[in-house]
């Protein structure tokens, strides 16, 4: 990461399917700005359907 960049990390790195909710809120607190999220396959199943319904709205 360069100097100005935030990052988050779940408490405890064990949480599957974080990334998922904590990129959305990033791109809601800061809209300008681009977000990138490494997502699994594992947390893409338990999110996937939560996140064609926000591309589709």
């Amino acid at each position: 990461m360069r100097r100005g960049m935030m990052g988050s990390l779940s408490g405890s790195l064990a949480s599957l399917g974080a990334a998922t909710p904590y990129a959305m809120a990033a791109k809601m607190a800061f809209p300008g700005r681009t977000v990138i999220a490494f997502i699994g396959d594992g947390a893409m199943q338990m999110n996937g359907l939560n996140v064609m319904i926000t591309i589709s709205n």
